[in-house]
């Protein structure tokens, strides 16, 4: 199932704070269209790189096309970044239990 939840950053969000909070609400969202109990597995990925400028790390937005994404890939090739991943278990029913962790 794909869920249909906002992905933006925060204003003062970190981004594994933010894929923590995403895979989190991913989750929830499915959990909410299904009525038996289920095991849900969700996850969010993000590539950031940091701004010293503001102080924090920007997360890259979804590229709209290949071009975009080539102009990406060439624009990190020089600078350090950092690839986050949100994941999320969630337990429903009896026995509810969530997890989530980011790497």
């Amino acid at each position: 199932m794909i869920p249909d939840i906002d992905e933006i950053q925060g204003a003062d969000e970190s981004p594994a704070d933010c894929v923590r909070r995403l895979s989190r609400y991913k989750a929830q969202y499915i959990a909410s269209k299904i009525e038996q109990p289920a095991i849900i597995l969700a996850a969010d990925t993000v590539v950031s790189y940091y701004d010293s400028e503001i102080s924090r790390g920007i997360i890259l937005n979804k590229p709209a096309d290949d071009d975009q994404a080539r102009d990406m890939l060439r624009n990190l090739r020089a600078k350090r970044h950092c690839v986050y991943t949100g994941i999320t278990l969630l337990q429903t029913g009896n026995c509810p239990i969530q997890i989530t962790r980011a790497v």
